[in-house]
C-alpha cells in the first residue's frame, strides 16, 4: 500500500508489536481554512464553533502555491489532518490514529492511522 503524507511533517506510526514505521512529508500539504466563531459565554469561559471558511486546498510545503486535491488511486491513502478528513466523505483519507507518548508526556508518534 502506498501511504502519502499530506502532512507538513513525517507521521512516526508505532505498531501494536512496537515496529516504528515513519512516513515522510510529501511536500504538498492538505490545508482547510476555518475561523472560531464565538457562540456563547458561561461562567466566564468563552465557548466556540469552528467554521470552515473556504474550500480546501493542497499547498505546495514552503510556498503559496496550490494544486487540485488528488484523485483516488488504487491502493493508495492518503495521510490528513482530522480537520481535512472529516471535511470530504472520501474512503482514502486517513488521520494518524491515538497518540503515543513517551514517559515525560512528549508525543512521540501514532499507533497507526484512522478513519
Amino acid at each position: 500500500m502506498n501511504i502519502v503524507n499530506l502532512t507538513p511533517h513525517a507521521l512516526n506510526l508505532i505498531n501494536t508489536n512496537g515496529l516504528e514505521v515513519v512516513i515522510a512529508p510529501s511536500g504538498l500539504v492538505a490545508r482547510i481554512d476555518t475561523k472560531p466563531a464565538l457562540t456563547h459565554t458561561e461562567d466566564g469561559v468563552d465557548f466556540y464553533l469552528t467554521e470552515v471558511t473556504g474550500e480546501p486546498l493542497v499547498a505546495v510545503a514552503g510556498t503559496a502555491e496550490t494544486v487540485e486535491f488528488p484523485a483516488p488511486l488504487a491502493n493508495t491513502v492518503y495521510a490528513v489532518s482530522g480537520m481535512f478528513r472529516s471535511y470530504f466523505d472520501r474512503q482514502d483519507l486517513y488521520q494518524p490514529a491515538e497518540l503515543v507518548r513517551d514517559g515525560a508526556g512528549k508525543i512521540i508518534g501514532a499507533k497507526g492511522l484512522s478513519r
